[in-house]
């Protein structure tokens, strides 16, 4: 059965692009496959055609965390419902949705069946770790923007049969880890002049990825800021001492892969993030409620002796997951091919 699917991708942050560029290969494979990417907040270039771009839904950060007033201002809901209307789904027999908005309302629609699948699918689990207490509206936020005729979560570990382990770029797990001197840090929510100043007072060397940054420079003794990209962010990834991040869920999951200490900050006022941080916290990692709190933990933390917590004791081949994306699919245009037989 020759299928046609579309899968759109959050193009908030470089988290669902990492997993895309795994994913996408593999589906292609399986089934013919055009992309959509809605938002425009990541930093780094997808190397595979992408047939739809929208504006979308995407977070504005400002002083560490979202700037939920600037995020509303920045909405277009009138547009956004518009490209939802106007997206042409005719000759697809799926669509698969990493937390995009646009694909799925119009997939909603249309009826045409929707699988979602992304970390932020995993909190339709109630044994995902949540912050105490959870919070009632965001938990609602997450559940049902987008919606689907099912989902498979990605995570730490596998909270229930239907969260599968994180995907690991092939860039990071084809690199052996090395212990190194430098600590790598990505908080692209700080300024990354208040980073700079608050790295060139503690002792040791510090890599500074920094969102907008155009070339490598020495900024201060001790610290070198760099622009993101693949091949750099990997090779300083598996060859430092540790990381310093926000609580998402790609980087945090490949740091623990390569056994690094990990540090993790997340957003403010980011619902998911909180999640996160908790989560990580009970596989002992070192974490902090908010940007000033870490400046105070961090300088104890970085001159401790390094502890490495429990590694991701999983990661999920792109190639089992896009088959049972492709099996999903096949059962669902059946599915639907019997009904209409039978109308």
């Amino acid at each position: 059965m020759s299928l046609r699917i579309l899968y759109g991708i959050n193009g908030t942050g470089n988290g669902h692009r990492s997993r895309a560029i795994e994913l996408v290969p593999e589906l292609r494979r399986r089934a013919e496959v055009d992309v959509l990417v809605s938002g425009a907040r990541y930093s780094l270039q997808f190397p595979f055609d992408v047939r739809y771009r929208f504006r979308g839904l995407s977070f504005v950060y400002r002083d560490g965390g979202v700037a939920p007033l600037a995020t509303a201002a920045e909405a277009n809901p009138v547009q956004l419902l518009r490209d939802i209307q106007g997206l042409d789904l005719d000759g697809y027999d799926a669509v698969v949705t990493d937390f995009e908005s646009v694909s799925a309302w119009s997939a909603k629609l249309r009826g045409i069946p929707c699988l979602h699948v992304s970390h932020q699918a995993s909190f339709r689990c109630p044994a995902v770790p949540r912050p105490d207490p959870p919070q009632a509206m965001p938990e609602a936020f997450l559940k049902g923007l987008i919606p689907g005729d099912s989902w498979i979560g990605l995570h730490y570990r596998r909270y229930s049969r239907q969260i599968l382990p994180p995907i690991v770029r092939t860039s990071v797990r084809d690199i052996s880890p090395t212990r190194g001197a430098n600590t790598v840090v990505y908080l692209p929510s700080v300024p990354i002049e208040e980073q700079i100043g608050f790295f060139s007072r503690q002792r040791g060397e510090y890599v500074l990825f920094g969102v907008g940054v155009d070339r490598s420079e020495r900024a201060a003794p001790g610290i070198r800021v760099e622009p993101a990209s693949d091949g750099a962010f990997a090779r300083a990834l598996a060859s430092s001492r540790g990381v310093i991040a926000h609580a998402g869920f790609e980087l945090p999951s490949e740091a623990l892969f390569l056994g690094k200490p990990l540090f993790a900050l997340p957003i403010a006022r980011q619902y998911e993030q909180q999640c996160n941080a908790a989560a990580l916290a009970a596989l002992g990692v070192a974490t902090a409620s908010d940007w000033e709190t870490a400046r105070r933990l961090l300088p104890g933390w970085l001159h401790a002796p390094v502890s490495v917590p429990g590694a991701v004791p999983e990661i999920s081949e792109p190639a089992d997951l896009a088959t049972r994306i492709a099996q999903w699919v096949e059962r669902n245009v059946e599915v639907r091919r019997k009904r209409r037989g039978a109308a």
